[in-house]
């Protein structure tokens, strides 16, 4: 009697149940049954879809291809790509055309955008959506922005307090010494409580560099200050300034070709800024001052890349107070090699989503090492001259305190280490030495006097003004520096 009762059973269980309690599904009964109607065949492969059943999708598919070659439906449903009047069934096989395809239009001049090809120079900036203009060149997103709406303020009448925009009708509260943030005119003292906060901070611009700064007013200037006294000595070592041709700075009218940086009140914003994922590598936790190497605006599309030199000045700690202005010229230094070094390839490959946010291909296209980058940075903080203490001071104050400073943890090490570069986060006494090394190497090159590092040097500076490939003059600029480490550590002596 049990068992009759479970045979009725049985012939009342749907197909389908029986199918889910373990049986093998097999698509071919159905295909065949739907012949050669590509309709039919084509809602089996979309029900199997809904259903999870992948194999069935792809064998409706396949039938459909074999009935008609080129349906775009069944095409799409296999990951084939159409390319080139043609479609691709292997993605391998696509690339490597492709990749054949690039190089034979590159012999032409022309690069790859989408589903056209453009000029080599313009592929960078047509990938991160920058527009040329017919008098100002090329323009990025944010600039495009933000000129359209200084034209239309400065129309208006509008006149700017640092770089914030203020209309006619409240001239009046500027003229009395007050300060503009948000709708409100306030004082000093309210102004400096506002733009205390990381994310309403100054905004102004020296000579050579937009600053934003969460410091209180009266140490904004010296911001400006300090800042302003590397561009002398960047400039004379790599013999490019920030706004040349191809440069990252692309900014006009009060902050026309100037690099950026971030200057905060205390540790605990650089490190909190540091924090929010704006550098890949941690080096914050290594020195004064970093490269936010990963940060990004987001309010234009494609986001734009924003890396900047980020520091600190924190007067409300007297061991920290007087690392302020040698944070700051190490933050201005990442920031303006930043502007004469981009990564313009990477960058827009980025934006066109052909590779993931990596450092890799970043770091990879830069004409300048890194041990320059930030010897650069190491010298303009503290191994710099200082012109401005007059006939009775001493202009190698601050070089003369790195030089002990460096014998007091070892002094020059192996130079050849210093251009391989390898900061280590678990060694930051080891990586800071590192960094003044580079430094010290940079002084050498400058002011060293030694005239084989001198024609290297110029070679560099002539191969990175000509925007090619500056490899082969970094290697003799390198070599020349090996040459000479009697020399320098005699320098260093000096």
């Amino acid at each position: 009697m049990q068992t009759t009762h479970l045979a009725v059973f049985a012939l009342l269980v749907p197909a389908v149940a029986v199918a889910q309690q373990g049986a093998k599904f097999d698509p071919a009964p159905s295909i065949k049954a739907a012949g050669t109607d590509i309709t039919k065949l084509l809602q089996l492969a979309t029900d199997w879809t809904e259903q999870k059943r992948a194999e069935g999708a792809r064998a409706a598919w396949k039938r459909v291809i074999e009935l008609d070659r080129d349906n775009a439906i069944a095409r799409e449903g296999l990951r084939h790509q159409f390319y080139d009047g043609k479609w691709w069934e292997s993605r391998t096989a696509l690339f490597d055309f492709q990749r054949a395809e690039d190089e034979r239009m590159a012999k032409q001049g022309l690069a790859r955008l989408k589903d056209t090809w453009v000029p080599i120079a313009d592929a960078p900036f047509l990938r991160l959506g920058w527009v040329r203009d017919a008098s100002l060149g090329w323009l990025s997103p944010l600039t495009k922005v933000r000129l359209d709406r200084e034209q239309d303020l400065a129309a208006k009448g509008w006149q700017q307090q640092d770089l914030e925009w203020v209309p006619p009708e409240q001239f009046e509260s500027w003229k009395k010494g007050l300060w503009k943030c948000g709708e409100d005119w306030v004082d000093n003292e309210g102004a400096n409580t506002w733009h205390a906060d990381m994310n309403r901070p100054w905004y102004v611009a020296s000579e050579h560099f937009v600053i934003s700064t969460t410091v209180e007013r009266d140490r904004v200037e010296w911001c400006k200050w300090y800042a302003d006294q590397t561009y002398a000595d960047l400039v004379r070592l790599f013999g490019v300034a920030p706004g040349s041709r191809l440069s990252a700075v692309d900014l006009l009218g009060p902050k026309r070709d100037k690099p950026e940086l971030y200057v905060l009140r205390n540790l605990e914003q650089f490190n909190k800024v540091a924090a929010s994922g704006a550098e890949t590598d941690g080096f914050s936790s290594l020195h004064y001052a970093y490269f936010a190497d990963a940060w990004y605006d987001t309010s234009v599309k494609p986001a734009a890349y924003a890396g900047i030199g980020v520091g600190f000045w924190d007067n409300g700690n007297k061991t920290l107070d007087g690392f302020g202005q040698y944070s700051i010229r190490h933050a201005a230094a990442l920031s303006f090699v930043e502007a004469i070094d981009p990564s313009w390839k990477a960058l827009g490959d980025m934006a066109m989503g052909v590779q993931a946010k990596s450092t890799t291909a970043f770091w990879a296209e830069k004409k300048i090492p890194r041990w320059l980058r930030y010897g650069a940075a190491s010298y303009v903080e503290r191994y710099f001259l200082d012109k401005t203490v007059g006939d009775a001071g001493n202009p190698r104050w601050s070089r003369e305190w790195a030089f002990n400073a460096l014998k007091q943890s070892g002094g020059l090490r192996d130079i050849q280490k210093v251009f391989d570069f390898k900061l280590v986060l678990a060694d930051q006494p080891g990586s800071t030495q590192l960094i003044h090394e580079a430094g010290l190497l940079v002084a050498f090159l400058l002011d060293g006097e030694d005239k084989q590092v001198q024609k290297a040097h110029q070679a560099f500076v002539q191969a990175l003004r000509g925007g090619g490939n500056t490899a082969a003059a970094v290697a003799d600029l390198q070599k020349a520096l090996l040459a000479s480490k009697a020399s320098i550590a005699k320098f260093a002596n000096g």
